[in-house]
Formats: C-alpha cells, sequence, structure tokens
C-alpha cells in the first residue's frame, strides 16, 4: 500500500502545524492533501519522504566492541536502497530460519558496509508497520549475525553486550553438542557424565584441537574444573 502524508507525519509524531513550520506548507493544504481532497504532488511527495526519512531516529549500540546502528524504519531496507540507487547484495544468511530476514551488504561512500532487515515479508511493498534495521561496518567476527541482532535487542531491553565467547568455549560447546548416543546405549545406561565427558573429548579431537592445545588458548569463560574434567575423561 502507498504510504500517505500522515502516515509520513505519524511517523515523526509532530502535530499538523509543526509539520507544515519543518517543510513550509500551508496546514489547509496539509488538511486537503490527508482528507485526499486534494493530491499531493508526486515529486513533493518523494522529497518529503526522503526527508522524513533521514529524520528517524536511531540508536547507538556494540557487539564485541563494533558500533552498531538500529533503526525502526517503515520503509523496506532494501527498496529504500534501491530507490536511492546505492548498490546492494543479499547474503546467502538465513536468519533465525525465516528467509524473510536479510543480511545485506551495501556500498557506503565507496566503501562496503552491512546491514541486517527483520521483520518484513516482502522487500517490494512500498510501506509496512516499522522494519529493525541494523546497520555496521564489519561482519561479526564469529559469522553469527543472529546472535548479533539479538545481542542488540537485548541492549535495547537494558541489558548489557553481550560478551565474546572464547574459542575454548565455542569448541567444547560444540563438543557436547555433537555427543550422540544410540538408542541401545541409551537403554543399557552407558550416557552416564563421565561417558559424554569421554566423548566430547573424542568429538574435540575429531576437531583437530587436543586438550593439551585448548588449554593453552585464552578461556575466561570457561573454568579450570571443566578443563580438569575433560583432561580426565580421556
Amino acid at each position: 500500500m502507498k504510504p500517505t502524508i500522515k502516515d509520513l507525519r505519524s511517523i515523526l509524531k509532530i502535530s499538523r502545524a509543526e509539520f507544515s513550520r519543518m517543510y513550509g506548507i500551508p496546514v489547509r493544504t496539509l488538511e486537503n492533501w490527508e482528507s485526499h481532497k486534494t493530491e499531493c504532488p508526486a515529486y513533493v511527495f518523494d522529497l518529503i519522504e526522503k526527508s522524513v526519512l533521514e529524520r528517524i531516529p536511531v540508536e547507538i549500540f556494540e557487539h564485541y566492541g563494533e558500533k552498531i546502528i538500529l533503526r525502526r524504519s517503515p520503509k523496506p531496507l532494501r527498496k529504500d536502497l534501491t530507490e536511492r540507487g546505492v548498490e546492494w547484495l543479499e547474503l546467502p544468511v538465513i536468519l533465525n530460519d525465516d528467509a524473510s530476514n536479510a543480511v545485506i551488504q551495501y556500498n557506503k561512500n565507496g566503501h562496503t558496509a552491512y546491514a541486517i532487515a527483520v521483520g518484513r515479508a516482502s522487500h517490494t511493498s512500498d510501506w509496512y508497520d516499522d522494519e529493525i534495521q541494523l546497520f555496521f561496518e564489519t561482519p561479526p567476527v564469529d559469522g553469527d549475525y543472529w546472535v548479533l541482532f539479538t545481542d542488540v535487542m537485548r541492549q535495547e531491553s537494558g541489558h548489557a553486550p553481550t560478551t565474546m565467547p572464547s574459542k575454548p568455549k565455542i569448541l567444547i560447546d560444540k563438543a557436547y553438542q555433537s555427543v550422540k548416543y544410540s538408542f541401545e546405549e541409551l537403554l543399557s545406561g552407558l550416557s552416564s557424565e563421565e561417558e559424554t565427558n569421554k566423548r566430547c573429548v573424542w568429538e574435540l579431537f575429531s576437531m583437530g584441537i587436543t586438550m593439551e592445545r585448548l588449554e593453552t588458548i585464552t578461556h575466561p569463560d570457561v573454568s579450570d574444573k571443566t578443563i580438569e574434567v575433560l583432561k580426565n575423561a580421556r
């Protein structure tokens, strides 16, 4: 659905009089446009829409020490970039198993930048409820764009930024998640904590890392007790 002048004014949350002063448009003209007694010329509407979208407030957060800009916009980011003539590419990343979400690489003043757009089922329509848009200069160091998104959403709700996990933490968590038991093993009671720890060590070894090597990597988020338990499980 095509947005209206009233839609644009509602984004800024200002009165008709304030909108009139901001853009130098007579109040009576605005009243006529909003009541559809007369139509706003297309070229005027496009200029006002561009200005309104540029006035949408943003918030600054961080993820693993990198600055993240948050904007909630009624204009789908992909459509906005296209209309502004900005080169962009949707990366082959599926966020939270929802193909309507997007990770976008785009040209920002001659260099590559990135964005996440969440909340839209399409990028061709003109107007929606707000789309959550995140802008950042470099991809997340762990490659996990959804963790970046959820971290910013948590910060918006008042939580502290997520601490970047250490490599040992990521490896150990992945190893434990990879431990599997057959139905027969479960019936026989083989799935003890000791056996699980042993299989975790084997999973780590299959990923190309020994406990001796793992122990030498900085791991403030993995306790010495956890390392010791795994070393003794071999």
